[in-house]
């Protein structure tokens, strides 16, 4: 008798399981499934990498962090590490839609764009990524975003340009 996980989180005793014989996922996948010890999560990230392998060959966007900050930072020469780490402290993310784009940006957008399934409910647009801190913009840089919807599901990813 195998026992089946149910998504909230209880269990139930059966003979066999549906999903697992639809042939989808690894072997061991089916057999974590089968034996109701699959999470959520796993089949979720399944899903995810199936849905963005077409886009594989374009490079990650990779987020702003502390070495981008320090070094696009206008904080003089002379400032300590002790001087920028406090000045760290007070930094936003912000992320929006870009409103205007350069010759770069729009080809990386056209490019990603061409290698969307038709038919399918797949968009992409550029975002700015900005690191802030009291009004004063350190660093930004663009991506393109791909959002990709299964279901009632959306899922995102950032390419960098």
């Amino acid at each position: 008798m195998l026992l089946h996980a149910r998504s909230d989180g209880s269990r139930s005793e059966g003979f066999s399981h549906p999903k697992t014989d639809r042939g989808k996922g690894t072997d061991n996948q089916k057999s974590r499934l089968g034996e109701g010890l699959l999470p959520t999560r796993g089949v979720v990230a399944m899903i995810e990498e199936r849905a963005f392998a077409h886009l594989d060959e374009n490079p990650a966007y990779e987020v702003i962090n502390y070495d981008d900050c320090r070094k696009h930072a206008e904080i003089g020469d002379d400032c300590y590490d002790d001087d920028y780490e406090r000045y760290w402290d007070g930094t936003e993310f912000e992320t929006e839609p870009v409103t205007e784009a350069d010759a770069e940006e729009l080809s990386a957008l056209q490019r990603i764009r061409a290698e969307l399934s038709p038919g399918e409910e797949q968009q992409a647009a550029l975002f700015s990524h900005k690191a802030v801190n009291n009004g004063t913009t350190w660093y930004e840089k663009s991506s393109v975003r791909v959002c990709i919807t299964f279901g009632h599901r959306t899922y995102e990813r950032d390419y960098a340009i």
